[in-house]
């Protein structure tokens, strides 16, 4: 298996669209058999999907990730686990111990409140909670 990592400087990149580095680690039996450091002067999405897909990855570790970029990994087989942060080598030492998986990581899959249903009733709850909570009981 190949696992591709977005970096900045030895950390995954919080934006994978503005990664032009890639740590591409060949995996056996979930130990590191092979690692090549990757270098794109190219940025859509379709030609950074096609690169990695052409370079043979199978999965993507990656902070956050646009549905553009996800799109185009999945049209091409490749999976994709974001929301990660953290050392490029430590994400992927707990990732090869099993314990990174889809679904995981800090960033919530929906962030504006205002675009969620019912999100911003959500955020209106909890002004006004916010607002009776100054309020000083009349004696």
């Amino acid at each position: 298996m190949k696992i591709a990592m977005p970096l900045h400087e030895n950390r995954i990149s919080p934006r994978f669209g503005n990664a032009r580095e890639f740590l591409v680690v060949t995996t056996t039996d979930d130990r590191d058999t092979g690692r090549q450091t990757l270098t794109l002067d190219i940025e859509t999405p379709v030609q950074i999907a096609e690169c990695l897909a052409r370079e043979g990855v199978d999965l993507v570790l990656s902070g956050g990730m646009n549905s553009k970029y996800q799109r185009e990994f999945r049209l091409r087989n490749i999976a994709v686990i974001w929301g990660l942060i953290g050392e490029a080598e430590d994400v992927l030492a707990t990732y090869l111990n099993g314990q990174v998986f889809a679904g995981m990581g800090p960033c919530p899959p929906v962030r504006n409140p205002r675009r969620s249903p019912g999100g911003a009733k959500r955020t209106d709850e909890r002004l006004a909670a916010k607002k009776d909570s100054r309020r000083k009981p009349v004696s």
